[in-house]
């Protein structure tokens, strides 16, 4: 399951770095066969990880890709 995660983190990542360090969860979820909850712990989950940060705008998420 771990390796699951990372394996879709890393592929996230290509996209955040097309697109300059920054997306939406909106978009995430796009690029991922899971339900909004999932991709939603997905992000949390990697964001108490270090990987990301999680910013609140509007009625989304604003994903930040983390030097690490």
């Amino acid at each position: 399951k771990l390796k699951e995660a990372e394996k879709r983190f890393n592929i996230a990542k290509e996209k955040f770095k097309k697109e300059g360090g920054r997306t939406t969860q909106k978009d995430i979820r796009k690029n991922f066969p899971q339900s909004e909850a999932k991709v939603s712990l997905m992000v949390t989950d990697l964001e108490h990880k270090g990987y990301l940060e999680k910013i609140k705008k509007g009625r989304g998420n604003v994903i930040i890709l983390k030097k690490k």
